[in-house]
């Protein structure tokens, strides 16, 4: 177990290196999952995902945020952001998982037929800026979309030849269920309990404040709270600790920064929030897996380091 201000931390990965792979060896994954839900750690990876609800309810954490989620909702997240599903103990949740490759979504867009096609597809991506959109489905739209989410977890799971052109057709298909609706784009309605909202706060100092050096103790200040409340609010809402997420949500803005490669390790380490470079190369290694230099080549797929300081 990690140590981080004194707390015990699960020594868990932000990179889904499972996604990540299957991507890699086919840019179209779609899964029907009905088993407790057991990736509830914070992730990101290359690929964009859709994640939508069939039954039972939860919360989803994407970036700074939380999303309640129940039957209909539907969450798409852009690639490299960090996100984890939770669900309500004890429930059935039923849900689909699409993930599609960033380059797959590229040559989708560029190789709509008409700029009006081009313009559907990217209604369903998140707006320039943002880490996330999210839609309430209703339930004829929800009928449509699931009947092509089966057929399409078929198909890119079959291996069989040539079904890459019948995937592409679904996933144009998928778009086109989405776009036939009766009523207007409505974003999942959120809970307003008082504890929820603390939790968001917390997520978006962080988001603003993570360049700048602060612990529990600045956090407790800010939103004058005890240690011992704020970590019990923050765990019981997203089910991880206050540090977990500080510490996640800087080694995944440092992944972004080593993938422009413009910037030296000891520079990535300041812009991301670390003050100290032995414990930025620590942490990331612990969360990642590899060192900073080897993930700024090309992670773990490569062979040595490049630890330009």
């Amino acid at each position: 177990m990690l140590r981080i201000d004194g707390e015990e931390v699960p020594e868990k990965t932000l990179v889904d290196s499972v996604t990540n792979k299957t991507l890699f060896d086919f840019p179209v994954q779609c899964v029907f999952r009905t088993s407790d839900i057991q990736q509830a750690f914070l992730h990101s990876h290359h690929g964009y995902e859709w994640y939508l609800c069939l039954s039972g309810n939860g919360r989803f954490i994407v970036g700074e945020n939380m999303l309640h989620v129940g039957a209909g909702t539907l969450i798409v997240v852009n690639p490299l952001v960090l996100h984890m599903p939770r669900s309500d103990a004890g429930k059935p949740f039923h849900r689909y998982i699409l993930s599609v490759g960033q380059n797959y979504m590229d040559h989708v867009l560029r190789n709509a037929i008409d700029p009006g096609a081009a313009k559907a597809v990217a209604r369903w991506l998140p707006t320039a800026g943002l880490d996330y959109a999210c839609w309430q489905l209703n339930a004829r739209q929800l009928l449509r979309v699931q009947d092509i989410l089966t057929r399409l977890g078929g198909e890119s799971a079959s291996g069989r030849e040539r079904c890459t052109l019948t995937v592409y057709s679904l996933v144009l298909q998928f778009f086109a269920g989405l776009g036939r609706r009766e009523a207007g784009p409505a974003v999942a309605v959120h809970n307003g309990k008082t504890r929820k909202r603390l939790a968001e706060e917390i997520m978006g100092y962080v988001a603003e404040h993570y360049t700048e050096s602060f612990g529990v103790e600045d956090l407790c200040r800010r939103f004058h709270l005890s240690r011992s409340y704020l970590h019990r609010i923050f765990k019981r809402e997203t089910g991880i600790s206050v540090n977990e997420y500080v510490i996640a949500y800087r080694v995944n803005k440092a992944k972004g920064l080593l993938e422009s490669g413009t910037l030296r390790l000891t520079e990535v380490a300041m812009a991301s929030g670390f003050r100290d470079l032995s414990h930025f190369f620590h942490m990331f290694k612990r969360l990642t897996g590899v060192t900073p230099g080897r993930y700024r080549i090309g992670g773990a797929t490569l062979n040595g380091d490049d630890e330009r300081i």
